[in-house]
């Protein structure tokens, strides 16, 4: 990251930090078509990495907005029907109950109503996060 960018940017991300609790934290910019990276910390207290460019954090749910955002305004263009199967937009998208698929429609992706449980993201060290350790049926679930 350009050193400017940085003796600004490391304090602000840093008293953040601190002020949240947060063991680590990572920030990508885009400035003029270059890439700029900034890590601190670590990745957890239970399995303490240290942050760099290429670690994955999960988002949550901050995602959430801009996915039914960008949703939204497809079904207002008539490109999305909210009711259609979700397997008329993702011919490849497998579940292991193929009536579940057959039945599964886009208006479930986002609202909650698609009975997935929880989500599930291996960190560097192998284990699983909280919410997959509580979901077992998705780790079992085919990805492909």
């Amino acid at each position: 990251m350009a050193a400017s960018i940085t003796r600004r940017l490391t304090p602000i991300i840093e008293k953040a930090m601190a002020t949240h609790n947060v063991p680590g934290a990572a920030v990508g910019i885009l400035q003029d078509g270059k890439e700029h990276h900034l890590a601190r910390g670590i990745t957890s207290v239970e399995f303490p990495l240290d942050v760099d460019d290429r670690t994955l954090f999960q988002i949550g749910s901050t995602t959430k907005t801009f996915t039914g955002t960008a949703l939204m305004m497809l079904v207002e263009e008539g490109k999305v029907d909210l009711d259609a199967p979700v397997s008329g937009y993702l011919p490849k998208f497998r579940l292991a109950d193929a009536n579940a698929l057959k039945e599964l429609k886009v208006r479930h992706l986002v609202s909650h109503t698609g009975g997935f449980l929880g989500d599930y993201l291996t960190i560097s060290v192998g284990a699983p996060t909280p919410s997959a350790a509580r979901s077992p049926a998705c780790a079992s679930t085919p990805r492909s």
